[in-house]
């Protein structure tokens, strides 16, 4: 099955179209840059959505009021072309989670059940140590097992499947981000990498990755 970005928009809002219902009141629907829906007899009603995403709209460190004035700026240029005068705003925030480096004193017992297309975590021990790389929520779960904790760091995942013999890859995007001056730690599963990087860095981070031709492998959590 293909990715999204192997698909493209074009061909995703082409399937999508197709597997939609229609309506008659729907004058204008997907594949619009605005939807038009019936109204009254002198109005009909204007409908648009868009995002803005970190990393690639805003930086992590860009102050809530410009981020928000950037969205609300967005709908309202397409309104404005479309002709129409804004009534009401419909406002959704999704906030990532963050991932915390920690040192336990041991190991935690018992450990959670976690889904497999979850956030990345790992738990390794040895050499005297044992460390969690794992979100936020599941860290302070075990407060009292750390001993010594960094926040505010963010996963990125190589999407795709590389076998464990691969060569190169990891060091040629340690490479980038370093060239930037973006710290990053490493860690690899049976088939995928991940790393962490600092929250207040991977705007940064995302744009040299992109630049490097490497954002098309990227799976932000």
């Amino acid at each position: 099955m293909k990715k999204l970005y192997q698909l493209g928009e074009r061909e995703l809002i082409r399937q999508l179209a197709r597997l939609l219902p229609t309506r008659a009141d729907v004058r204008a629907g997907i594949g619009h840059d605005v939807a038009v829906v019936t109204g009254t007899a002198r109005h009909d009603l204007l409908l648009k959505s868009d995002a803005v995403v970190e990393g690639r709209h805003f930086l992590p460190t860009t102050p809530p009021r410009q981020i928000g004035y950037k969205a609300l700026g967005r709908v309202l240029s397409d309104l404005a072309a479309a002709g129409g005068e804004p009534l009401w705003a419909l406002i959704n925030l999704v906030a990532p989670r963050g991932e915390t480096i920690a040192r336990l004193r041991a190991v935690p017992e018992p450990f959670p059940p976690l889904p497999a297309d979850g956030a990345p975590v790992a738990l390794i021990v040895g050499h005297d140590e044992v460390s969690l790389l794992a979100p936020e929520e599941l860290v302070r779960s075990y407060s009292e097992l750390v001993q010594q904790s960094t926040y505010g760091w963010r996963a990125l995942t190589l999407e795709a499947v590389f076998p464990p013999d691969t060569v190169g890859l990891l060091a040629v995007a340690s490479r980038v981000l370093t060239e930037i001056g973006v710290p990053v730690m490493v860690f690899s599963s049976h088939d995928t990498d991940h790393f962490l990087v600092p929250a207040e860095m991977l705007g940064r981070a995302l744009a040299a990755l992109s630049q490097a031709r490497l954002g098309r492998f990227l799976a932000r959590r």
